[in-house]
């Protein structure tokens, strides 16, 4: 018996079982923790499957297999950090998260990569989710959340460098996993008993003071990683919809092959052939008109912060459209000139979504502090959020 895998099957199977409890126990309890019981408990069954996995290696009922193993591992931490995001914007109610998640999902499958660089890649991105969704969750000041954030984070680190390994050419299905599984059981009871402490507050509990340094660098470390990956999606969203613009109107003319290539070792590019007539300048514009029309409707159709998305994709449409410019002859002096100003769009978008990130912390932390303070006086459109009261309580 491989002990390491046993441990493996031993935490998946803790956490799944730790998540079936929640979902019976907050089955009656109102509708906000009715959904985050019912995500939980989804949760729980694909915990379960990947403890099976590990208990029939262990027994020899099946053979171990290390790709089954990644291609396993892949979608369990996908749909993890998408379900935990959703339970924390749930909790929250920041709009921001589904934003990232909406942009995750665009840029995981808009990449083409060889198997191995698709897991480390596509759990690199989960990873980097739940780091932010246990940010927020180490800046509340309530005991339990807090604790389930620093829990969160640790599994993030710990699964990170486990992955890396695998990356290094460990055999994945042999590695410590059941370290960061355990530090996720701690997740999901340290969530359990916040919501199920909350429907019971009376008064206001006291409360610790909170560390400053920790809450700023926390703030810190969150920022940095927000903008980064913000601009990293767009960025690669920008070019898969620029490369789309010129296939889509490359099939618009009817020309007889295109295929638009987002990855390549060189650059991105649409290779196309056409024995039709077609328009040189607008097939080589298409990209450019492409991300412009997407920018369009998400600086006329959303929030600041959408607005802010809008700018970046100006600023990104611009520089990646270099290419374009310079094969339809176009002098250096407009090619920089239009070069610059794609560069100062850029900038002026990311202090844009820096300051209106920065503005929503503080009224997020603002609100969270008043929230807890009307939840303590029973305010009606507070308390209508935690439905759960134990008999004891009555």
């Amino acid at each position: 018996m491989n002990v390491i895998v046993f441990l493996n099957a031993a935490a998946y199977l803790a956490v799944s079982l730790v998540s079936f409890y929640v979902y019976y126990f907050f089955l009656k309890k109102g509708e906000i923790l009715y959904k985050i019981g019912t995500i939980l408990g989804v949760i729980g069954i694909f915990y379960l499957l990947m403890s099976s996995l590990n208990f029939f290696w262990v027994f020899n009922v099946l053979e171990p297999n290390d790709k089954d193993f990644i291609l396993m591992s892949m979608i369990l931490t996908v749909l993890s950090a998408m379900l935990i995001l959703y339970i924390v914007y749930k909790l929250t109610n920041n709009k921001k998260l589904i934003y990232l998640l909406v942009l995750f999902i665009t840029t995981i499958f808009a990449i083409n990569y060889s198997f191995k660089a698709f897991f480390i890649i596509t759990v690199g991105i989960s990873y980097l989710l739940m780091i932010l969704v246990f940010l927020d969750l180490v800046l509340f000041s309530n005991f339990y959340l807090r604790l389930a954030g620093y829990s969160g984070l640790s599994y993030a680190i710990i699964s990170i460098f486990l992955s890396a390994l695998i990356y290094l050419g460990k055999i994945s299905y042999k590695l410590y996993w059941f370290l960061p599984t355990t530090l996720m059981f701690f997740v999901f009871l340290l969530i359990y008993l916040d919501i199920k402490k909350i429907g019971v507050i009376k008064e206001s509990p006291k409360r610790k003071k909170p560390n400053l340094f920790l809450s700023y660098t926390a703030v810190l470390i969150k920022f940095l990683i927000f903008i980064t990956s913000i601009s990293a999606f767009i960025f690669i969203s920008t070019i898969s919809v620029h490369e789309l613009g010129h296939a889509y109107l490359a099939q618009y003319y009817g020309c007889n092959q295109f295929k638009a290539v987002i990855y390549d070792i060189i650059a991105p590019h649409t290779e196309i052939r056409c024995d039709v007539y077609y328009n040189n300048t607008a097939l080589t514009l298409a990209g450019l008109a492409a991300t412009i029309a997407v920018a369009l409707i998400f600086m006329l159709t959303g929030s600041q912060f959408t607005k802010g998305v809008a700018y970046l994709l100006f600023g990104f449409g611009f520089l990646v459209s270099y290419g374009d410019l310079i094969d339809l002859g176009i002098s250096k002096n407009l090619i920089t000139t239009t070069i610059l100003m794609g560069l100062v769009i850029t900038i002026l978008a990311v202090v844009n979504t820096s300051n209106y990130y920065l503005k929503e912390q503080e009224i997020f932390k603002n609100g969270l502090n008043n929230g807890f303070k009307l939840l303590a006086e029973g305010h009606p459109h507070v308390s209508k959020i935690l439905t759960y009261e134990p008999k004891s309580a009555k």
